[in-house]
């Protein structure tokens, strides 16, 4: 009788820590232990009822034990697979080179930037990212992003990113522009999502990626780097010609303010 009591105040302690290992586990245990439980009860029980039921107990403990290692062992490798995505959710942003001869006033700012064809000066970068052995080649001054890259870009995000723009406008008090999906500014975006990198077709004032897929988290990267808010906040415009695409979960996007 001691033998038994001893296993079934064991068992109940793994019945209250096995929780998470399937119904079937949990029930096994609890039937087990209901059984033990009445047999200890019971002063007419037989002595080898009691042994039985003594033997039974370890082997239904074990079972939802290893049940539970079982579960706790899928539940780290679920948080480390967690973990490594929201590692490769960096983002890199490229700003629209700018010129010496830029510095002096915004308006003369604002002329250079238009061309988008300055190489006097490294263009302003925020969030760079390392390169990834997928990446293809990209133009000469562009960022890499960061497990980006290959076939299967499709266009995607591009009224997003405008909506997200206007959204940031209005908080700043700015009037909303007028969203215009370009095929330009998309096939930019598709071109720079097949490469795994971002730079300026020369069109484009602002292109940017992240992997979140998120057009405001993208806005939100944009409006961190100065050169990005400028045009984001620029006042006596009418119109952005928004291009986005995305590719294994990244979204990249390219945008012409007018």
């Amino acid at each position: 009788m001691t033998d038994l009591q001893a296993a079934l105040a064991t068992a109940r302690r793994a019945l209250g820590a096995t929780k998470h290992g399937g119904k079937a586990h949990d029930d096994a245990l609890q039937a087990a232990v209901t059984t033990a439980a009445q047999h200890v009860a019971d002063d007419d029980a037989s002595i080898a009822t009691l042994a039985s039921t003594t033997a039974a107990l370890p082997t239904a403990v074990t079972a939802a034990q290893k049940a539970e290692r079982s579960w706790v062992k899928a539940k780290k490798a679920a948080a480390k697979a967690a973990a490594d995505k929201a590692a490769r959710a960096k983002a890199a942003v490229l700003t629209t080179p700018r010129s010496t001869a830029t510095t002096t006033t915004r308006t003369k700012a604002a002329t250079s930037r238009s061309t988008g064809t300055s190489t006097t000066t490294k263009p302003t970068t925020v969030r760079t990212v390392a390169t990834s052995s997928r990446v293809k080649a990209i133009p000469s001054g562009g960022l890499r992003c960061q497990g980006s890259g290959g076939a299967g870009a499709y266009q995607s995000g591009s009224s997003a990113i405008g909506r997200a723009i206007n959204a940031y406008r209005a908080k700043k008090g700015l009037k909303k522009l007028r969203i215009v999906v370009s095929s330009t500014m998309v096939s930019h975006s598709k071109d720079m999502a097949t490469r795994g990198g971002i730079w300026h077709s020369g069109r484009d004032k602002i292109v940017g990626c992240t992997y979140t897929g998120s057009a405001a988290r993208l806005v939100t990267l944009w409006s961190r780097s100065p050169g990005h808010n400028y045009w984001l906040t620029k006042k006596g415009l009418s119109t952005m010609y928004v291009g986005g695409a995305s590719n294994d979960g990244f979204l990249f996007g390219a945008v012409n303010f007018t």
